[in-house]
């Protein structure tokens, strides 16, 4: 008589619904423009993010500022300085490159983002975005 031995059975942990994912859930977003001002050919501004101290804003000193352009009382600027001033906050300095009418605003083009927190979320692409 063959005898056949029943096959091991390994109990596996569920997962429970609601439980916290290990990949980030969301993009990092700019959530205010301050301090704008216009020097000369060049217009100064402090980005600030959707950041916490447990979960800063990574190093910005490799990111390229070019990739950020802004339109302030009727001129293009394109970036050419970024500075990380704290956990959430980024001062984007940029040069003037022509006119361009039309409103105020803020624009980042991330042809891979560059601007990251801690966490891993990384900035998206905007267009338009309001300076007030």
């Amino acid at each position: 008589m063959l005898l056949i031995p029943p096959p091991l059975y390994r109990p596996r942990r569920r997962i429970k619904s609601g439980a916290a994912s290990s990949s980030p859930g969301t993009s990092l977003t700019v959530v205010a423009v301050r301090d704008v001002v216009l020097d000369g050919d060049s217009v100064r501004m402090t980005l600030v993010f959707d950041t916490t101290q447990a979960a800063p804003l990574l190093d910005v000193s490799a990111a390229e500022p070019a990739k950020w352009n802004v339109r302030y009382q009727g001129i293009h600027f394109m970036g050419y300085s970024l500075n990380r001033l704290n956990y959430r906050s980024i001062r984007l300095t940029t040069s003037e490159a022509e006119a361009s009418p039309g409103a105020n605003e803020l624009n980042y083009s991330n042809a891979p983002s560059d601007i990251a927190d801690t966490l891993g979320r990384q900035l998206a692409a905007f267009t338009g975005r309001p300076l007030v």
